[in-house]
């Protein structure tokens, strides 16, 4: 897992990457609870990522986690493909 922070509020998951033969083991679940858990700690207020659109099973995982799509890049990657920006707001 690999994430940014910015000194005000941005604490941003920049990627999670599950092995092929260690995927559907809860995995990137538990990767995504160590990001927001960490973020609650350090005080920030939101966790975003970035998805690319065809990416099914990560979009439903950050959905499940209660992100909520914020934005849309279209055409963002060099193939053309969509980035949805997803971002969990912190109590």
């Amino acid at each position: 897992m690999v994430v940014r922070e910015h000194p005000v509020d941005a604490f941003e998951v920049l990627g999670i990457v599950v092995e092929e033969g260690y995927r559907r083991m809860n995995i990137g679940v538990r990767l995504l609870e160590t990001a927001v858990r960490r973020a609650k700690e350090k005080g920030y207020r939101a966790v975003s990522v970035a998805v690319f659109a065809n990416n099914k099973n990560m979009l439903m995982l950050a959905v499940k986690q209660d992100f909520k799509p914020v934005k849309m890049e279209y055409h963002a990657k060099w193939d053309g493909e969509d980035i949805v920006h997803l971002k969990r707001y912190l109590a």
